[in-house]
């Protein structure tokens, strides 16, 4: 009985140690290794692409901006109020040059990193 005991004990302590040969990557798996590695910069290029309705709709921002302090004698509108407006919509086209000269970088760095 002991001997058997033994038998399975050094069996167990070969697998256990022996190092993995096989190694199951097919051309679907090495893909799939590539796309998650290259997935940082792929978000990153989807969130600077992001940022381009965002500016845009900032932009907005400043003719309602320009409304509000032509029509602050009215009840409800400030002329702070309108300032705020004014200076946010001014913001915007400066994020959206600045996000659209990023994009051709990004994409370099995207396409660049997962070549690699």
């Amino acid at each position: 009985m002991t001997r058997h005991a033994l038998v399975y004990l050094f069996s167990a302590v070969f697998l256990l140690f022996s190092p993995a040969v096989c190694q199951a990557i097919t051309p679907e798996v090495a893909a799939g290794m590539a796309a998650v590695q290259a997935s940082p910069q792929a978000l990153g290029l989807v969130r600077e692409l992001a940022t381009v309705p965002q500016a845009a709709g900032q932009t907005l921002a400043l003719p309602v901006g320009v409304a509000e302090m032509a029509l602050c004698p009215l009840p409800g509108l400030t002329l702070a109020h309108g300032a705020k407006n004014v200076a946010h919509g001014l913001q915007g086209p400066v994020k959206l040059v600045g996000t659209c000269l990023k994009l051709p970088l990004s994409l370099v760095n995207t396409v660049a990193s997962a070549a690699r």
